[in-house]
């Protein structure tokens, strides 16, 4: 008996056991604030908000020795609980999650959040990724929303406002949110937009459109003719008030057409004064036009057909319609415009071919279209004009190796500076290779082989060696004997110091060419049969005769200035040509002539003294032929400036009574003038200022200004300009 009792209490306590293991199995996972709120075996665990199972334990009062009841051990034992498949294994409860890839439940709540072991869709921003707007991660409520601020909201111009309710941008809140939108100033609350207009009262912003539409939420101007002041109508197209009853109705240039109460451009051409190029009205469509038949176009004199299509006054619609101006009689179908041309074919002559971006006609557009004139066989793309030249690569004559800037011809050098290897030979105009040029370099020390990069050291080094020499700038001083053939160039600035008195010697029947140079002393020439050519020299100051030729065959002086020589300026006994040089300042009160002797000998071919300005020179005077020019037989002076020259003892001082001017400007001529000889004697307006041969350039305004014969005249003036061909100027200087 007494162990039936014992089963019997056993069993009893199994049964209880058992149930209380039941209860807290149940009481498990249970949502709760407090431990009375779960069941034997559990505690509320404020972590989770949820009961969960006490710590395993011995249990000593119970018979078969089991821990305390849990509510899992493993993620299988969470399969059947909703939501919460993942076993805490610190906690051996069910919970939804414990890292991000436990949260598959969907898109919405991706993110684990660790402290309540809960699938959310964000703890930042960063997480919100699986919608295009909803990229802020609001983190009171894990969810990502649109915005929690306005300045979230750019991604649309038309929503710019957070609504912190919805969490979404929105157009408006209020009407404050709609100030930026004058044609839109009313926030509509249900779908939080800026619109026109609710009601008829929100429509004070533009007097023009006074009546609310509310199918749009758009202010207008009207919706039925009685929103309309009489007498005008509401036109539904467009919902707008128009109509008139008198012109004074009308806006703009606009009458009034009183049998349909509608403002129109025009009833009759007597409406249509505003636009000169719209004087006829159309009566079908009540508008002014240009014209409706050719007789309309007289008001322009290029636009005299009326092209019906457009209604508007044209050159042409065919070429027989371009009458009106020489040159353009083609019409161009594209602008009906009267042109040139619109293909070669319609041009001729020196312009034969048709530039169809100016549609006229031009010389060439390329070279090959330059095949006319010989001489020009460049097409200068700029002006479209056939030319000699367009850069020195153009000129293949030797003797004509400069491309003119100005003209665009092929030309002969003027200076060393214009040939590449520095030297011109002003004979032919050609530029001389390197190889035929000695070059001298005064004043270092050596003797030198003559090349560019080694130089000579003296001139009389170089005589005979080389057809040309170049003597580049420096200065080279002592006595010069020139008794070889040579012609002999200075560079700008190279300088000749001979010392006394014909210490520079052209001698012993040699042709010598000298220039480019500043000679500071005088040059002799001497010998029968020497020739010399002095061009574009300074020669003084000297106590000589400036140009003492002596003796010799003849001498050309072509662009020197010869100034300041005590002894006189120039004196020749030879055939001479004497051309653009400016002598002044010469003589003194003890020399028999100032500026210039001419002594040629009997039977002298070559005598010419053309455009030369003899000036300011002084001679003794004591008798007539002591003049400024002293001519020892019966000879021209040609298109030459003599003034302001003086003889000491008060005679006339300009020329001796052999010397025979013509077209030139002389100091003190007597009888009716220009005379027949085409002589004048006015002051030449001389500039008075300016460094070498400046202050005997003339003004302008000078009475020798186009006065020169042109038949006899250079082509070019001292400076180097190029003289008028039909009428040039007395003296050196031409006027530019």
């Amino acid at each position: 008996m007494a162990w039936i009792l014992t089963v019997f209490s056993l069993s009893a306590a199994t049964f209880v056991c058992t149930a209380c293991a039941v209860d807290a199995l149940v009481a498990v996972g249970r949502p709760c604030s407090a431990d009375s709120q779960c069941g034997p075996g559990t505690r509320c665990d404020p972590a989770s908000g949820s009961c969960v199972g006490l710590p395993a334990a011995s249990d000593a009062g119970s018979p078969d020795g089991d821990a305390a009841p849990v509510q899992c051990k493993s993620h299988k034992d969470c399969a059947s609980l909703p939501g919460k498949k993942v076993c805490d294994a610190n906690t051996h409860t069910c919970v939804a999650c414990l890292v991000a890839k436990d949260c598959t439940y969907g898109l919405s709540k991706r993110v684990c959040d660790a402290n309540t072991k809960t699938c959310v869709a964000c703890l930042k921003s960063s997480n919100c990724t699986y919608d295009a707007k909803q990229k802020i991660c609001d983190t009171t409520s894990n969810t990502c929303v649109t915005c929690l601020g306005s300045t979230d909201c750019t991604y649309d111009p038309q929503a710019p406002v957070c609504d912190p309710a919805s969490k979404a941008c929105v157009g408006c809140l209020n009407k404050g949110d709609c100030v930026t939108s004058p044609a839109a100033p009313v926030c509509e609350a249900k779908s939080k937009a800026c619109v026109g207009c609710l009601q008829q009262g929100d429509c004070t912003y533009d007097p023009a459109r006074p009546v609310c539409e509310a199918t749009t939420k758009s202010c207008v101007g009207c919706l039925t003719s009685s929103d309309c002041t009489s007498p005008l109508v509401c036109i539904q197209a467009t919902k707008t008030c128009i109509g008139c009853a008198k012109d004074a109705d009308c806006k703009g240039n606009t009458v009034c057409d009183t049998k349909t109460k509608i403002c129109v451009g025009c009833l009759s051409s007597a409406d249509c004064t505003f636009d000169a190029a719209k004087r006829v009205c159309d009566a079908a469509t009540k508008t002014c036009v240009g014209c409706l038949a050719s007789s309309n176009c007289s008001y322009d004199a290029g636009k005299k057909v009326c092209d019906s299509a457009n209604k508007t006054c044209i050159a042409c619609l065919k070429s027989g319609d371009c009458l009106y101006k020489p040159g353009e009689t083609v019409c161009s179908a594209a602008t009906k415009t009267c042109v040139a041309c619109i293909s070669s074919s319609d041009c001729s002559g020196a312009v034969s071919i048709c530039d169809t971006t100016s549609n006229t006609c031009v010389a060439c557009l390329g070279s090959s279209d330059c095949t006319y004139d010989p001489s020009k066989k460049i097409c200068d793309a700029a002006k479209k004009v056939c030319v000699g030249c367009l850069s020195g690569g153009d000129c293949t004559a030797s003797t004509k190796p400069i491309c003119d800037a100005t003209f665009k011809v092929c030309r002969e050098c003027v200076l060393g500076t214009e040939c590449p290897d520095e030297l011109c030979r002003v004979v032919d105009g050609s530029c001389p290779a390197a190889a035929e040029i000695a070059y001298v370099d005064c004043g270092s020390s050596g003797v030198g082989s003559g090349t560019k990069l080694d130089p000579y050291k003296y001139i009389g080094k170089a005589l005979g060696k080389k057809k040309y020499i170049l003597v580049r700038k420096s200065t080279c001083v002592g006595k010069l004997e020139i008794n070889d053939d040579a012609e002999i160039y200075g560079a700008p600035g190279a300088t000749l110091k001979p010392g006394g008195c014909n210490q520079l010697q052209i001698e012993n029947g040699k042709t010598v060419l000298l220039g480019g140079f500043i000679i500071t002393g005088n040059v002799s020439i001497t010998n029968t049969g020497t020739e010399a050519v002095l061009y574009n020299n300074r020669i003084g100051p000297s106590a000589c005769v400036g140009v003492d030729m002596d003796s010799g065959t003849g001498v050309v002086l072509y662009g020197n200035l010869i100034y300041q020589h005590s002894g006189g300026g120039v004196q020749i006994k030879g055939q001479y040509s004497v051309i653009n040089n400016f002598i002044v300042q010469n003589g003194s009160n003890t020399s028999s002539w100032g500026g210039v002797r001419l002594n040629p000998p009997s039977g002298a071919s070559v005598m010419d003294f053309i455009n030369n300005t003899v000036a300011d020179n002084i001679s003794k005077g004591s008798h007539p032929g002591q003049a400024a020019i002293r001519c020892e037989a019966p000879l021209k002076i040609q298109n030459s400036i003599v003034w302001g020259n003086i003889q000491t003892q008060g005679l006339a001082g300009q020329l001796s009574p052999d010397c025979s001017p013509q077209s030139s400007d002389v100091q003190g001529l007597k009888g009716p003038l220009p005379d027949a000889n085409k002589n004048i004697s006015s002051a030449p307006l001389f500039k008075g200022s300016g460094a070498g041969a400046g202050p005997w350039h003339i003004s302008a305004g000078s009475p020798c200004n186009g006065k020169a014969d042109p038949s006899v005249a250079p082509p070019i003036d001292y400076d180097f300009e190029l003289r008028s061909a039909a009428a040039p100027d007395i003296g050196a200087d031409e006027i530019y």
